[in-house]
């Protein structure tokens, strides 16, 4: 049963005109009068006339109260107060009062429950840049994401990618979640950077165990000591062995380098255990359009690869229905113990197909999410563990319109074309609907109106941005929109007859302070060149006027360590590329 709660609020304010004492205090309490412990309100007082500005927090005590006081010379009778609190769907709720005088603001909200959040993270190394290291988040509930190196903020984003100096270094690497209902957890590991680094890893298939080297270098060879009396050398990264008997064994491998005259040797050690049983369990859901149980779907469940960051499909099943009860439900059984992302695709032939879009499971059944960036892990650690999804709704409804969106969608990141769902979103950017691309990467939303529109890719492992289109009386049909996207660079272009294609290069990258933007056209454009942080926030913007070849230096040195986004545009074509700040 969902729960609400009121929320009684008291402001009281000095006659003073300066230096006032502001004391805001309050009781948070359910429709059944019980009161609700441990529930944050958060306090912000502004006053214009002064520029003061103040932002705290409090929590509820064991019988629903809280208080808060503050006193400064800069407070006057023009300050005002916001008093924001949470509900259990995470959708704030504002209370606003001036000052003097007293007010009492009642809301009701249902609920929140506490969750748990559990941060984890593993990375591998990039295949062309030795010192480029790719960590991928593999938490739990976490809402915001915080990437440390070395006590420094590089990073905000779910995974992330990072180039250490190129000589050898220890660096401490930590990532800092919070989750629902300020969940807060942190975890870090120790990063050995060096030329001559190697590890392994390994697959069991009953006595027989397959291993599969990682170097740093180029290793010429390999000796694998395998723990049970026997060794053996490889030119290759791959071995296989068969023990005799189960048992535990420490396997250590020993990978050479030979550059020169000089011969690097790394060694790394990792216990293999055979006759232990692994601890399997069972996943069961409902999946929920509105108030009612889906009719027809297919549920997918993946695993996240350790050594790219893509997804890996591990099983599928589809809807049943428990004629006793005339639910609707699904379960995935014997699946090892583990993190998962658990998805529902709607059916071509169910009755809520466009009604709905397909949905990744949350932890919060009221917070789920249609997009690859923000999908949750699902951890399965019992016998049982329940994954419901509730499908997102569009957030708007459009029908009857003239106008036509469609184009062409690549990609050389291997995935599958028509497996890269593109959302289309009005000019708030609200949901409006969802397609697959065909086959041969082609698209096309209709019955639109006429505006202003976004579209957005899922992506496996990459940031996308929104391409704009306008739609209008003159122009009611834009039928070639061009996506092209690889991992390291996201490009998209809406042609129009005198839009003049162009292109660019970014160097030195990494980079320590300055960047130089080599910028090639066909003719005399003026373009315009922005900077984004990983959040979207733009750092820079200038319009230029360039005659075919143009070399712009921008100084970036006092932008914080971390990923940025350039983009180049002419107004209708747009190509964004990554750039790492040392």
């Amino acid at each position: 049963m969902m729960r609400y709660i009121t929320i009684v609020l008291f402001l009281l304010i000095s006659n003073i005109s300066f230096g006032l004492a502001i004391n805001v205090s309050g009781n948070v309490s359910d429709l059944s009068s019980s009161p609700i412990a441990n529930h944050w309100i958060v306090i912000t007082v502004s006053d214009s006339t002064t520029q003061f500005f103040s932002l705290d927090s409090v929590q509820t005590n064991t019988q629903g109260n809280y208080s808060y006081t503050i006193s400064d010379p800069s407070i006057t009778q023009a300050a005002y107060a916001i008093i924001m609190t949470k509900d259990c769907n995470n959708i704030p709720h504002i209370l606003f009062a001036f000052v003097p005088g007293g007010v009492s603001l009642n809301f009701t909200i249902c609920s929140s429950v506490p969750q748990t959040c559990h941060a984890q993270f593993t990375y591998y190394v990039d295949s062309i840049n030795i010192y480029t290291y790719h960590f991928v988040n593999q938490s739990s509930n976490n809402s915001i994401n915080t990437w440390n190196i070395n006590g420094s903020m590089v990073s905000q984003q779910v995974d992330f990618s990072y180039t250490f100096p190129s000589t050898p270094s220890i660096n401490s690497v930590c990532l800092t979640i919070n989750g629902p209902m300020n969940c807060v957890d942190s975890t870090c590991t120790m990063l050995f950077v060096d030329t001559c680094l190697t590890s392994f890893t390994y697959i069991i298939n009953g006595m027989s165990v397959d291993f599969m080297a990682f170097s740093i270098s180029v290793a010429d060879f390999y000796t694998w000591d395998f723990g049970d009396g026997s060794t053996q050398t490889t030119y290759t990264n791959y071995v296989s062995h068969t023990y005799q008997s189960n048992g535990s064994y420490d396997v250590i491998l020993k990978s050479y380098s030979i550059v020169g005259q000089d011969t690097c040797l790394a060694s790394y050690m990792d216990t293999v255990v055979l006759g232990q049983a692994s601890n399997i369990g069972n996943v069961i859901g409902y999946v929920f359009a509105g108030n009612q149980y889906l009719d027809e779907g297919d549920i997918y469940i993946y695993s996240k690869n350790p050594i790219s960051g893509n997804l890996i499909f591990e099983d599928s099943t589809m809807i049943i229905t428990d004629y006793s009860t005339s639910s609707k439900y699904f379960v995935f059984e014997n699946i090892p113990y583990g993190n998962y992302y658990i998805k529902c695709i709607i059916s071509d032939n169910s009755s809520e197909y466009g009604n709905y879009f397909n949905t990744w499971a949350s932890h919060d059944p009221n917070n789920q999410h249609v997009s690859w960036e923000d999908a949750e892990v699902f951890l399965l650690n019992s016998e049982f563990e329940i994954a419901n999804i509730n499908l997102k709704e569009p957030d708007v409804v459009f029908s009857g319109g003239a106008g036509v969106i469609s184009g062409e969608i690549t990609n050389t990141m291997g995935i599958n074309t028509s497996e890269q769902l593109l959302y289309l979103l009005n000019d708030t950017k609200n949901f409006v609907s969802a397609i697959y691309p065909s086959p041969t990467g082609s698209f096309r939303f209709d019955s639109l109106i006429m505006g202003t529109y976004y579209i957005r890719p899922e992506l496996l492992n990459i940031t996308s941005m929104d391409i704009e289109i306008q739609l209008n009386v003159d122009a009611p049909t834009v039928d070639d929109v061009q996506i092209s996207i690889d991992s390291n660079h996201y490009f998209t272009s809406v042609n129009k007859i005198n839009s003049n294609i162009f292109d660019f290069n970014v160097y030195p990258n990494p980079t320590d302070g300055f960047i130089n933007l080599d910028i090639v056209t066909k003719n005399e454009s003026k373009l315009i060149v922005n900077i984004y942080n990983m959040l979207g926030v733009s750092l820079y913007t200038n319009s230029l006027s360039i005659d075919e070849i143009q070399i712009l230096k921008l100084d970036i040195s006092e932008y914080k360590t971390g990923l940025y986004f350039i983009s180049v545009s002419d107004g209708y074509n747009v190509s964004v590329k990554k750039i790492l700040k040392n």
